[in-house]
């Protein structure tokens, strides 16, 4: 009976609400009637001043690990990431998506490759009700201001599911060999 009720909660998506505007970041998520509102408030002096002491403490002396080794195993492992993030994107469920504003940066060559790559995923996005993106090029001043608001969500499953299809896709003997060496 556990195993069913947690295979039944798996399947229930997470509900993610982001918010960006002037003021900050909103985050809202909910979960199986449960809701979180994490404080995304930018952090303290006092914080980084502890963080830098942290920081002058002596470092344990690690074993060092060869580089090469994880050079060579890249291609696998992009392999296997492209396949999980493919796998992860395509269950991701989207309720709302909505952005406004401008872009622009100091170069008006800049600001138009980059509105260029805006109307290029604006071009793959599907055209429904859920997306309203409304973004122009700002040429003159070269300011970015956008605010946005998202809300959607992934089910849990897809997540450990899109982990399974990491690790079965990873070249196991050839990472344990490369850690040891």
């Amino acid at each position: 009976l556990l195993f069913v009720l947690l295979w039944l909660a798996s399947l229930q998506p997470v509900w993610l609400k982001l918010r960006l505007s002037a003021e900050g970041v909103q985050v809202e998520i909910k979960y199986l009637g449960f809701t979180a509102r994490p404080d995304m408030k930018a952090r303290s002096e006092d914080e980084d001043e502890d963080e830098d002491k942290d920081e002058l403490k002596p470092q344990k002396k690690s074993k060092k690990r060869s580089f090469g080794a994880f050079v060579k195993l890249m291609p696998d492992i992009t392999s296997a990431a492209t396949s999980a993030g493919r796998y992860i994107l395509s269950h991701i469920l989207i309720k709302r998506l909505r952005a406004s504003g401008a872009l622009g940066f100091e170069d008006p060559a800049t600001t138009g490759m980059a509105y260029g790559l805006y109307q290029a995923v604006l071009g793959w996005l599907p055209f429904t009700e859920e997306f309203e993106l409304d973004i122009t090029p700002n040429f003159a001043d070269g300011t970015t201001s956008i605010e946005g608001e998202f809300e959607g969500g992934i089910r849990p499953s897809s997540v450990i599911a899109s982990g399974a299809i990491l690790m079965w896709r990873l070249p196991k003997l050839k990472l344990i060999r490369a850690m040891r060496a």
